[in-house]
């Protein structure tokens, strides 16, 4: 079994009983910790994150969490471009975030 890496600065919660039906979820950013994550899990650009849901005990509902996705394609598969790309991973500061 591979070792689950937690999104740091990620906080994803269920919405309040009272929120309408399509508000599904409500996240949570520390920006500061959230931009180190980012930095350091980065491949070709993207950081790639799974909501899941932890198991339920008794009468209550799993908690959601955001966990790394570290899925990664065959290198043979990988298109040749692809591969020379993934190479160059820039950095990104809190400046550049658009929110």
């Amino acid at each position: 079994m591979e070792n689950k890496i937690f999104a740091k600065g990620l906080i994803f919660k269920r919405p309040s009983e009272k929120s309408p039906d399509f508000i599904k979820g409500k996240l949570s950013i520390n920006v500061a910790e959230f931009m180190q994550f980012i930095n350091d899990n980065q491949v070709n650009g993207w950081v790639n994150i799974d909501l899941k849901e932890g198991r339920a005990e008794q009468g209550q509902l799993g908690k959601y969490y955001a966990e790394l996705d570290t899925w990664q394609p065959n290198r043979q598969q990988v298109p040749q471009d692809t591969q020379q790309a993934s190479q160059a991973q820039p950095e990104i500061s809190v400046g550049d975030v658009p929110f």
